[in-house]
């Protein structure tokens, strides 16, 4: 077979050996090939860049100016301001203002820039690194940025890498079921359908509707709560299960990431810590004067963030001290992963918090098109928000988390995307009624890939979340299906329904076609 591109590959090839310092292999296969990884004033260049050298590498990109073209100012530009900067950092300031007078002035055609620089001379405690915006700070970071700038004369460091990283990234895009978040390059990736959680394992019983069910983080547990008063933990492997009376109903349930710790909410003001393991209540929280509605753990499993009707969502530590106290009401509200934000949900509208610097006022608001019902962070991308909505219908928000503090934008109106995954309504029953319910959703699937959401025809819907096509419609229950999970050890899913069961949903291949369910 004819290869394209035989000196790209090479090259790519060649800087790659240089990275992994396979002195010998980058010999001879330059020497074999015939092709140099670069033009040796290219490498000249990049040395004397690393070296310091400004003098030298002034003359060489005079000598360069045929194959450099149109980019040789930028690169002056750029090559000449690092040389400033590190004068500065010298303290030696007649140089540096020679330099921004002859060497960068002359190739500038941003005068803010030059104003900029300029300020710099009169800042006595100027460090390179402190310099703000897209400046590049050091000269490997320089380096990194000519390299882009006039590829292919330089090949980027690690291109190689970044291409197999990207063709990673494309094959988990196009893949409708995918589970298995290790790429193999040896082979073509396909989820097969066969391998998702499509068909009924086992059904779970409760005496009353099932309001909630989520899985530990670990997989090895199944938490379910029910209006019969009970809360259950389920062990995933025995399918066993430790059971928990109350004297109110359990509505939510949240596991702490280091899978110790449940807590529960229930249709009263209090909050009850779990452990796991003794399937014994350990704590009690008693702040809030009127029923609990959510709660959400810190990623350091020694303090959590509830929510409830009197207007306050309140940060615990697990020793049953307050940290501190919102006085906003969260009918609903989520952790992003880093621990930095907090998304909460209030009838049609989304408010976000820092939660490095805590401040009543949100950092953004975002209204709703209808009631909030749930949301949920991605585990594997902070910034992935799901929102499920009355209306039927589940977006996916993409939050920019970087920076998100209490400064200008606070109380503010946040531009952010959202992209409407799909419009479900229901098909059959009084539909006035169903949007009464409080149906939830979540992510599943290998790196979050699909969307898992209840709904009140009785099915559980399935959707891919980037080509937000419907994948499946699990039937089953006979009722509403309030709140679903997905178990990230294994392909399996979890469905609670008012018609007081648990459906624990496996791969078709895995579940025997003779049980009687």
């Amino acid at each position: 077979m004819e290869i394209e591109n035989k000196t790209e590959i090479t090259r790519l090839l060649l800087q790659s050996l240089t990275s992994l310092s396979y002195k010998e292999s980058f010999t001879t296969l330059q020497s074999e090939s015939g092709i140099l990884l670069e033009n040796s004033q290219i490498q000249q260049l990049k040395e004397h860049i690393l070296q310091g050298d400004w003098s030298t590498v002034s003359t060489l990109l005079a000598s360069l100016h045929t194959l450099l073209g149109e980019n040789l100012s930028t690169i002056k530009f750029l090559t000449s301001q690092q040389k400033y900067l590190e004068l500065i950092t010298q303290n030696e300031l007649i140089p540096a203002m020679k330099c921004l007078r002859e060497e960068l002035t002359p190739v500038s055609n941003d005068p803010s820039r030059i104003h900029y620089l300029s300020s710099l001379l009169f800042r006595p405690d100027f460090e390179v690194g402190n310099v703000g915006g897209d400046i590049p700070t050091t000269r490997g970071s320089l380096l990194t940025v000519l390299q882009n700038l006039v590829s292919p004369l330089m090949v980027p460091d690690n291109r190689l890498l970044e291409i197999l990283e990207e063709y990673k990234t494309l094959v988990k895009l196009n893949c409708l079921y995918h589970l298995d978040s290790k790429i193999d390059l040896f082979k073509p990736h396909k989820c097969l359908r066969s391998k998702f959680p499509t068909r009924t394992s086992r059904v779970l019983k409760h005496d009353d509707e099932v309001w909630y069910v989520t899985f530990s983080p670990n997989g090895k547990y199944l938490a379910s709560a029910s209006k019969d008063g009970t809360i259950k933990i389920w062990d995933t492997k025995t399918w066993t299960a430790r059971e928990l009376l109350f004297d109110a109903p359990p509505t939510y349930l949240a596991f702490s990431p280091n899978n110790k710790y449940l807590l529960a909410n229930f249709n009263d003001p209090q909050i009850q810590l779990i452990d796991v393991e003794s399937a014994e209540v350990v704590k009690t929280f008693s702040k809030h004067l009127q029923e609990t509605t959510t709660c959400s753990w810190m990623p350091d499993s020694m303090s959590f963030i509830s929510g409830a009707a009197d207007r306050q969502m309140i940060l615990w530590n697990i020793s049953g001290s307050v940290e501190f106290i919102w006085n906003h009401r969260g009918q609903d509200l989520a952790i992003s992963r880093d621990g930095k934000l907090m998304v909460s949900a209030t009838s049609q509208k989304l408010s976000g918090f820092s939660l490095v610097d805590k401040s009543q006022d949100p950092v953004f608001t975002v209204p709703e098109k209808d009631e909030i019902t749930s949301l949920t962070f991605s585990s594997s991308d902070s910034g992935h928000l799901l929102v499920k909505l009355s209306n039927h219908e589940v977006h996916l928000w993409s939050i920019p988390l970087t920076p998100l503090t209490n400064g200008s934008n606070s109380g503010k109106s946040l531009d952010i995307l959202s992209i409407p995954l799909i419009a479900h309504h229901y098909v059959e029953g009084n539909n006035e009624e169903k949007e009464k319910f409080v149906v939830r959703c979540c992510f599943g699937g290998g790196d979050d890939s699909v969307i898992i959401s209840g709904s009140g025809d009785s099915n559980v819907y399935i959707w891919n979340k980037e080509k937000e096509v419907l994948l499946e419609c699990l039937s089953g229950h006979s009722k509403c299906v309030n709140s679903v999970a997905w178990n990230s050890d294994k392909p399996m899913i979890a469905s609670g329904s008012d018609d007081a069961t648990i459906r624990i949903w496996e791969p078709e291949e895995s579940v025997s076609m003779e049980l009687d369910i």
